[in-house]
């Protein structure tokens, strides 16, 4: 039964992310759209990642994709300067193998605590669950 456990945890990274990434010609690109691009050495910056805010006829914008909730200004990307853009969409079959596979890992661990292990019981004890906590909080007196 572990075994198995382990091969689902082994497994869980290469099923991870809810989005897929498919290669698309820079005039493809549409207003909206997410994308990541990734750049000709020379303009010496890493990929960029975000929505597709304005389309010109040899260029396109892209408004960044930023944790924190910071705002950022539109990054302008000229087609000569693009080595790879990339369509951003979701996979739901992806989603829902990674699901599966949380609530499968889930599920076997509970068994394992319980059935193999006897589920906390004392040998020789009372029968009864002993829940041992794993920190305490300090209550004022």
């Amino acid at each position: 039964m572990l075994g198995r456990v382990t091969l689902l945890l082994a497994c869980m990274p290469v099923l991870g992310g809810c989005f897929t990434y498919s290669r698309i010609q820079p005039d493809q690109v549409t207003p909206e759209m997410s994308v990541r691009a990734r750049l000709v050495a020379e303009r010496g910056s890493g990929p960029v990642e975000g929505t597709v805010f304005e389309v010109g006829p040899r260029s396109f914008s892209v408004l960044p994709d930023v944790s924190g909730g910071m705002s950022t200004e539109p990054v302008a990307l000229v087609f000569d300067e693009i080595e790879l853009v990339e369509q951003r969409s979701f996979n739901g079959t992806r989603t829902a193998l990674l699901a599966a596979a949380t609530v499968a890992v889930g599920v076997a661990t509970l068994y394992t605590v319980e059935v193999v292990t006897g589920g906390g019981r004392q040998p020789g004890g009372s029968g009864d669950f002993t829940l041992i906590p794993a920190f305490r909080i300090p209550v004022g007196r």
